[in-house]
Order: structure tokens, then sequence, then C-alpha cells
């Protein structure tokens, strides 16, 4: 909570992201020293909503973006994230969001514009940010003049205007503020098409770093972000221990990364996690439901090795039907509105899905019929259970073969709460 006090700005960024994509400079211009590269714990580049807009990839995607609940949705989010740092921020001077207004257009430009996080944590030092965000000269204003505002309203400290080493370079000035708490310089400048924002202890060699990037390239961005419409990555220990945060980081969790991409109308991302240790995972030989697999896929997700966890969750002990499994599937059709269904192999599923249906027709069912929620019933066609009576969906469980098979499918038709299609699959 010490970093988030006055970063809020690079948590904005990272929460608004949704990708990034190659800029017009060469990449072989736009390299970083190693050392610094070896130094970066955290990075994220978004490529603004203006530029993803242009993008052909990302047509059909945008058109979503586009929808009126989109907007909304867009809307709703960025007033209340514009109220968020007077509202659950510790230690702030003032618990009145006055500058919110303030903060409202710079969380647009978030959105909007291109803009680039980097962490750095070396070796025994402590930990830099800096942020920036490409703007047109007038938004570039705005942004020096309402961040200090907001800087202002939430430390109770005043900025001072400020050259920020750069004074011969004939840049404008921007400024600075020195506070009492670790990292307690924050500073502001204006380079080329960029804003630049960072934080540090008493002075921030990353921050001089993104000016002589951009003095340099043109863009402070590293070549590794380029071509996604995101890239983000983290070694989340080193942020931690880099701002003394003391982050309960599970099982050896070590470093994730994200990146997203447009590949011809669909949305790609690829998303990986490090682990600083082996995991005691068991990998059985997948064991995939092909045969329950029908028609056009929309989706398919596929996992596996969390049979311990699983196994140790009260809710699954509550049925107290057995092992847990080791592997689930979860995908859905092309073409049929809200049809999901999942998967997972079972040894004796037939008499497991009996003693599910047993106890969910005492417990689940006089609840479901006393709060006029539907019934469930049991089909005659197969051993397992069916939610019948919701509005939109028909919910159900079976078992099949080997293996254990539930989903979500459109209004029931038929007796059995099933749809018609399903049932002449079977």
């Amino acid at each position: 909570m010490k970093l988030l006090r006055l970063t809020l700005f690079a948590a904005l960024a990272a929460v608004l992201g949704y990708g990034c994509d190659k800029s017009s400079a060469p990449a072989s211009q736009r390299t970083v020293p190693f050392s610094l590269a070896s130094q970066t714990v955290a990075h994220l580049h978004w490529l603004g909503k203006k530029q993803l807009a242009a993008a052909t990839n990302a047509a059909a995607f945008m058109r979503i973006w586009g929808e009126p609940e989109s907007a909304a949705l867009e809307k709703q989010t960025l007033d209340k994230l514009a109220t968020a740092p007077w509202r659950l921020l510790p230690h702030v001077a003032t618990t009145n969001p006055a500058a919110a207004p303030l903060l409202r257009p710079l969380l647009d430009d978030c959105v909007q514009a291109e803009s680039y996080l980097e962490i750095r944590a070396a070796t025994n030092q402590p930990g830099e940010i800096a942020f920036a965000i490409r703007l047109p000269a007038g938004r570039a204003a705005l942004w020096q003049t309402n961040l200090a505002a907001v800087v202002e309203s939430l430390t109770g400290l005043h900025t001072e205007n400020s050259g920020l080493g750069i004074r011969d370079s004939g840049l404008p000035p921007g400024w600075s503020l020195k506070k009492h708490e670790a990292p307690n310089l924050m500073e502001l400048t204006r380079v080329g098409d960029w804003v630049v924002i960072g934080l540090g202890q008493d002075q921030n060699a990353l921050f001089a770093d993104f000016v002589a990037r951009i003095l340099r390239d043109h863009s402070p961005v590293i070549t590794a972000s380029l071509g996604f419409w995101l890239d983000a990555g983290a070694d989340l220990q080193s942020v931690s221990d880099a701002f003394k945060l003391g982050w309960n980081l599970p099982g050896h969790l070590s470093k994730i990364s994200l990146q997203t991409t447009g590949e011809g109308q669909n949305v790609q991302t690829r998303g990986a996690v490090n682990f600083s240790q082996p995991l005691a995972l068991t990998l059985d030989p997948w064991n995939v439901p092909t045969n329950l697999i029908r028609g056009a896929l929309g989706s398919f997700t596929a996992l596996r090795g969390f049979a311990p966890w699983l196994g140790a969750q009260k809710i699954w002990n509550d049925l107290a039907i057995g092992p847990s499994p080791n592997q689930f599937f979860i995908w859905s059709g092309q073409g049929v509105p809200m049809q999901t269904v999942f998967a997972a192999p079972m040894s004796d599923a037939t008499n497991r899905m009996w003693q599910i249906t047993n106890s969910f027709m005492q417990t689940v069912n006089p609840w479901l019929e006393t709060n006029k929620a539907g019934h469930l019933e049991l089909p005659a066609e197969f051993p397992g259970i069916t939610w019948v009576g919701m509005p939109f969906l028909a919910p159900y469980l079976q078992s099949r073969g080997d293996f254990l098979l539930g989903g979500f499918f459109p209004a029931p038709v038929g007796r059995s709460g099933l749809p018609a299609d399903l049932l002449l699959a079977m």
C-alpha cells in the first residue's frame, strides 16, 4: 500500500490496458541495454484504443467495444476508478474526492492512448517506477496540471516546478514532489510526444532512462513489447521485495506474463506462469473426451494436475463421492447461444453420479422449490440430474462412460429438460 499511494497512474494503466502493437520506430533502434533489461521486474505496454481501431485484425473486437453496453461498462468503470484513491488508499490527506473530476479525463487517456509502464529493482537498491503516455500537446498540458492537483489532494503536499535534470534540453519544465514515505520522489515531464512520470527514492534512474530513450528513439518501449496489442510481465516477488510490500505469494509463484493480439478476426491471448521451484503436480496422460465433443467448437479449455487442491476443498468433501478428478475440460459450440459443456474423467462415474443425485435431491431440491427457483428432475435416458424451470438455461449433470458430463444449454424443450439436439446426439 505504501507503493500504491502515489502510483495510481501505473495501476490504472495496467487495469485499463488491453494490448499493444508495433510503433513507427524501427525495432533495431528500440533496443534497451542488457543491464537495464536484467533489472526490469515488471512492464506493461498498451497500444491504445485509437491505434487499435486502425488495426485491420482488430475490426471485430472494436465492433464489440463499440456496442452501447460496452461503452456503458467502460464509463461506469472509469467513473468508479476516478474516486477510488480517496475511498480505498490508506493515509490520504483528505477523504473528500473533490479532485476526482480532474483524474477522470486522465483515465480516458489511459484507455485511448498508447502507454508504457516499467518497474526496476536493481540489487540492494530501492525500486523505481516510470510510466509514459503518448499525448498531443493539449492533453499533455492537462496531465501536468490535473495530476499535480490530484497528487496534492492525496498527500497534502505541493508540487514544485522543475526541469527534472533536463533544463538545458529546451523542453518545458514539469514538476516534482517530495513526500515523507518511501518511495518519496514523484516527477513529471514532457518529452516529445510523451508525458513521463516517475516514482523513486530520492532519485530515479529509470525515469532518466525513459527520457533518454524518447530523445534517442522517440519512444520508451522496449523491443520485446512490439507486435502485441498488450504485452505485460512481472516478477512478483522482486516487485514485492523492491518496495517492501510483504506480498504472501502462493507456491513459489515467481513470474507471470500476458500477451494479446489479433489473429484474423479473433483475439488471441497467451499467458504463462513460472514458478521458482518445481511444483508437486501429478500430470496424468491427457484423457480428452473426444467422443463427447460434437460440432464446431467456439472455445476449448483443458486443465490437469489439480486433484490435491480440489480434494482439500470443503465443497468437494461435503459431496462424499470419493477421490477428486485430476483433469477437467470445458468447451462451447458455435452457433448456439449460451451453450457450454464440461467433463471430468472419473472412475466409477455412474455410481458417483447416483451419489450426487441422491444428495442433491435431498438437500438442494427442497431449497429450490421453496425459493421458486425451479426444481431438479431425474431424466429417464441416463443417470443424471437436470435443473428445470430456470429462465434461459437448462443446467444438467450426467455420467457418460468414464466421465461426469455437465453443462448449460439454452431454454429446455421436452420432458427431460434437455434440448432436443442433445438428446438426438446421445
